[in-house]
Order: C-alpha cells, then structure tokens, then sequence
C-alpha cells in the first residue's frame, strides 16, 4: 500500500509538467493559415455591407456642414458689426465676375492677379468680410478692408448662380466693393460705360448694419444646391474667365408633390407660378398649405425647389438653418 501509495504521488508533478507542454505549445502555435482567411472573409463582409452606408453618410454631409458654416458666418459678421459700430459686409463671388473685366491678365498683375484668379475659381463657393471703414473712422472716410481671406463652401455645394441676382436673397450692385483687396496696386477707378473697372465689381452681399440688422430692411433666403461646378483650366493651370458649367443633383419639384409645412422657392429668372390663388414670383418662397399640392404656370418655365439653406431675420440679424423635415 504504502509503494504504491507513494508511486501515485511520484506521478503528478509529471504529469503537471506534460499539461503545462501542451498549453505551451497550444500558445505557441498561433492562427493557422485557414483560421486567417476565415478571419479576412469576415471582415471584408462587413466592410462590404458597411462601406455604402458610410459612402452615402459622407456624401450627404456635404449640406449640413455647407449649412452650419454659412450659419456661422453670417453670426460672426453680425457681432462684428456690433463691436466695431460698422456695417460689415459678407460678399460672395458671383459668377459676373468672368465678365466684369475685358481683358483681366493685361490688367491685373503680381499679387492681385493671383487673388483675382482665385475668385474666378471660387464662383459660388467662396465669400469673405468686408468693411468699408475701419472702426474709430468717420463716416465719409472710408479706408476699406477685407476681415478674412476668401472661404469656400464644402465640395458639391454652392450657390447657384441664378440665385445671385435675386433682390430677395442678396443685395447686388446697390454698392460697388472693392475686389479682390484694399490698398491693390490696381487703383479704384470710377464705373465706366455701366460696368465696373479695375479692381471695383458689383459682388453680392448681406450687409450687418450697426445695430446688428439687416441693412436691407427684410429677411433674406440663401439658397444652397448641390451639385458638381466644372470649371475649364488654362494651360498655365490659371482658370478660363468664363462661367463654369453646373450640373445640380437637386431634384426639381412638380405640380402635385407639394408636402404641407416645406418651404419652398422659386427659381429666379426662371417664371412665376400660381399655388393655391396666390401669385408666386420667381425669387419668392411660399409654404405648402394642407391639401394643396398642386400649382400651376403663370408665365415663364419656372422651377420650384425645396428651400434648403439659411434664413437671417433682418430685424434681430440672426441666421437660422433651414431644411426640410418631413414627418
């Protein structure tokens, strides 16, 4: 008993070390090449189910994010109005200004060609503060100055360029401003013949009185589209002054798909419509009313498009998003 007693316990700690091997070499071993792949199928599955999701998410973030920032700006200049007891002026670079210049390589050199070229290619993407005085100058002194560098909207959103001309979203040519920076070798000229010259161009803007308002008296709508702008190179890598060709992803809206609650707009330039008795001017927004989704031609070949951009109250200055939500 007692031999075999004590054989038994001789055994364990071999034992103990033959277990502690195995796990060794379990540990050792590793994955094995099918476990891998099965590993690699798995994932490209889910990067597969997941990649359009998050291709679609990308793509649309393009107005939110266009929305937030124009948000943003209009509030800055608005508080930059109060500061300083000045109207400030956020101007954009409208698509006018391929034509604004006969022959601009001729009359704009150095520094300021550059710039200029740079607002050739920033046609309804880029804008930036402007004032016309700096603060602590007396009205009729003016010294003007631009507060910021030209910003740019997100990629495939932009201001369509009908839109520039519209009295309802922008003030235009009611001020001509200096373009594209105070103190430019090329000096202010007067207008002649009815067109700007040199560096003075009729940009469009909303203007922030000193009091923080709108100087224009009423609310204004800027519209935002999306879309992809194609503009046309030089061979020196300089844009062509000319306009850009635009091809808009905003579905147009027809007669019948009015919702009730959505804002919408009528393009400028484009005709008028009568919805529900009331004229509709190109230019104008309305509200689609219960039961009424139908609208018809008054002139012209109008087109209605669901208001998505910002609304700045002219009387308090502030800037809201709008876009439609559809419950």
């Amino acid at each position: 008993m007692n031999v075999s007693q004590s054989s038994a316990f001789s055994d364990d700690p071999a034992r103990e070390v033959s277990v502690e091997c195995r796990r060794s070499r379990a540990v050792a071993r590793g994955f094995t090449l099918i476990e891998m792949l099965v590993v690699l199928a798995i994932i490209g599955i889910i990067a597969g189910i997941s990649i359009g999701p998050i291709s679609k998410l990308m793509k649309n973030a393009g107005m939110p994010v266009a929305q937030r920032q124009l948000r943003d700006v209009f509030a800055y200049a608005r508080n930059v109005a109060l500061s300083q007891r000045s109207t400030v002026y956020v101007v954009f670079v409208s698509p006018e200004i391929t034509d604004s210049i006969a022959n601009p390589t001729n009359q704009w050199a150095g520094n300021d060609f550059i710039l200029f070229n740079r607002g050739v290619g920033a046609q309804g993407t880029g804008y930036a503060l402007y004032v016309k005085r700096k603060v602590g100058e007396q009205p009729g002194r003016n010294n003007p100055e631009y507060l910021t560098d030209w910003e740019y909207l997100p990629q495939n959103v932009f201001v369509h360029a009908n839109e520039f001309d519209n009295v309802n979203h922008f003030n235009f040519k009611t001020e001509l401003l200096r373009y594209p920076i105070a103190g430019s070798i090329n000096q202010v000229t007067p207008v002649v013949g009815g067109k700007p010259n040199y560096n003075v161009i009729g940009l469009p803007f909303v203007a922030f009185d000193p009091r923080g308002q709108l100087a224009s008296g009423k609310d204004a709508l800027i519209p935002l589209s999306e879309g992809s702008i194609l503009r046309t190179l030089n061979l020196d890598g300089t844009y062509r002054h000319v306009l850009p060709n635009v091809v808009e992803q905003k579905r147009r809206i027809l007669s019948g798909q009015i919702i009730p609650g959505v804002l919408y707009y009528v393009r400028y330039n484009s005709g008028d419509i009568d919805y529900n008795g009331n004229l509709i001017a190109a230019g104008e927004s309305f509200v689609g009313e219960t039961s009424v989704a139908n609208f018809s031609i008054a002139n012209g070949a109008p087109r209605v498009d669901i208001f998505e951009g910002i609304h700045i109250n002219w009387l308090t200055g502030r800037a809201k998003i709008r876009r439609p939500e559809l419950k």
